[in-house]
């Protein structure tokens, strides 16, 4: 037998079933859409505000003071040398005059600083380390930059970054487990569905196995079945993210002017992700109602 004609007639065979129980499949798409949506809209969120953040620094910085009888070149030495560090994507040095000047211009003693006959301040360096770097890789860089020569002292709190650190891996794997059993109630959803169809078609799925038919063969309508009411749910959950992204959007944008930033809104995932995601579902559907048929 050729490739096209089993396929067809399963496509025909699924159509039927559809026609047959539409308020089952209908269902069944609605349920399998409510447990789309929500992994769908955290990713939405997710990225849309990942976008927003990439403007600000997050990454963690190490404040290296320099000792006070470093000369300049001994400065301009120690800052390549700092830069070489493992971990280090930036070093900005702070003239001790300039750190002076705005302190200065900070302070209510501002005058009695600028008459000062002797600059009691350091030469700063502002380490920048890479974005997302684990706080064991940042006690390694701070712990190397210390043994450098001229390397007065190296300050950096590593307690609000190690936290930062905690709660983004608590919300990766909180993410993961709440989308990883949505999908499996989706793929629950969607057996139950096809065990049920497959048995108000009982009759028929008989005398298939009667006239010789394999599995694969009675199987693949309800496989098709389920791909597309998968897809469907799918594309349910699309909808229902664009609907709730329509009524969050202008609440955000108008809260982001009162803190006197630009207007933020959350944008929806591209359309080659929203593919993806379409695409994905047609294939957890098939092999879904591959399953439930099978069994």
């Amino acid at each position: 037998m050729s490739f096209w004609p089993p396929r067809a007639h399963a496509l025909r065979r699924a159509l039927r079933l559809i026609a047959r129980r539409p308020g089952t499949v209908l269902s069944a798409a609605i349920l399998c859409a409510v447990a789309l949506t929500l992994p769908l809209l955290a990713a939405t969120v997710a990225v849309g505000v990942r976008a927003a953040a990439a403007g600000v620094a997050i990454a963690p910085e190490l404040s290296v003071f320099v000792a006070p009888a470093a000369t300049t070149q001994e400065v301009k030495s120690l800052q390549a040398r700092v830069e070489a560090v493992p971990g280090v994507v930036g070093v900005r040095h702070v003239p001790r005059e300039a750190a002076l000047a705005e302190l200065a211009e900070r302070s209510p003693l501002g005058t009695p600083l600028r008459e000062l006959k002797m600059n009691p301040l350091p030469d700063v360096l502002v380490v920048a380390l890479a974005p997302g770097i684990s706080p064991p890789a940042v006690d390694a860089a701070a712990a190397a930059i210390r043994k450098l020569p001229r390397v007065d002292s190296v300050q950096f709190d590593a307690a609000w970054y190690r936290k930062l650190m905690q709660i983004g891996r608590i919300a990766v794997i909180g993410g993961a487990v709440v989308g990883g059993t949505l999908l499996v109630l989706a793929a629950a959803v969607l057996i139950g569905a096809v065990r049920l169809l497959a048995t108000a078609s009982s009759e028929e799925v008989r005398i298939l196995r009667m006239v010789g038919a394999d599995e694969a063969f009675i199987a693949r309508p309800y496989a098709y079945l389920a791909g597309a009411t998968l897809t469907l749910a799918a594309a349910l959950a699309v909808g229902a993210t664009a609907a709730v992204l329509g009524l969050l959007n202008p609440e955000l944008t108008e809260l982001s002017r009162l803190y006197g930033a630009a207007g933020f809104a959350v944008p929806m995932l591209p359309p080659s992700v929203l593919a993806g995601f379409l695409l994905t579902a047609l294939l957890i559907g098939l092999i879904a109602g591959s399953l439930g048929a099978r069994r």
